[in-house]
């Protein structure tokens, strides 16, 4: 049975391409900023017959010492706001672990899941000094809080893009559409309203390139079944 997978921006969801035609494919679907519509995308793959969730894509680094470029496996994820905590499959992590550690600079940490964009360094430190998280993303959650309601295994594989001393603007999440997309024109003018933010900006754009480049050899490297050793 397929792999649900869920990403939050529509170029991650796009990495999974390369599996059209292939026995059993992934099924994808984008979360894009829609809020509590996102929770629709996930029942849509468990009626679709998936067996499994992964939650795949960017994340902001909360540990210090971790690199643009880095894997990050779950151990389990922590919603933010409630502090409700769920486990990652053990043997999915394992199995991830295990086909891309010879390959990539990947460790398993917490993720934290967060309603929010977490872009001040003073944000990551406390949620890394409060509830030792390594990273954190805004999808992971809602993963995990609908696999344990359906009874399914998850898991959460996600690369860094901005470490934990980088700063993201705030306007950035405005110029993603409610489906993931990313609107260049909108933050080439948000960029222009906010001169003093260009550095920001710009190692957050050399950040995003380079995951995407690790999270597509990373898709490459596990096949269809992205890790799953029983299907």
């Amino acid at each position: 049975m397929p792999v649900g997978v869920l990403t939050g921006l529509e170029f991650e969801a796009d990495l999974f391409d390369i599996f059209r035609g292939a026995k059993d494919p992934p099924i994808i679907r984008c979360l894009g900023t829609r809020g509590p519509d996102s929770t629709k995308a996930i029942k849509e793959l468990i009626l679709l017959g998936c067996d499994s969730l992964l939650s795949f894509g960017i994340a902001g680094g909360l540990r210090p010492g971790a690199e643009i470029g880095d894997l990050m496996i779950a151990d389990k994820v922590i919603c933010s706001t409630d502090k409700r905590s769920f486990e990652a499959d053990p043997d999915w992590r394992r199995a991830l672990l295990g086909k891309l550690e010879t390959s990539f600079s990947v460790g398993e940490w917490t993720c934290i899941g967060a309603e929010t964009m977490v872009g001040e360094p003073r944000e990551k430190k406390a949620l890394f000094n409060d509830m030792a998280g390594g990273f954190v993303d805004m999808e992971s959650h809602l993963v995990a809080r609908a696999a344990e309601e359906a009874g399914l295994p998850f898991a959460v594989l996600r690369v860094i893009c901005d470490t934990s001393d980088m700063r993201i603007p705030p306007w950035v999440l405005s110029s993603v559409s409610e489906n993931g997309v990313i609107k260049y024109s909108l933050l080439i003018l948000q960029a222009f309203k906010n001169l003093k933010d260009w550095p920001n900006l710009y190692a957050l754009k050399s950040g995003s390139a380079q995951a995407r480049s690790v999270l597509k050899n990373a898709v490459i490297h596990l096949g269809p079944n992205l890790g799953r050793t029983v299907i």
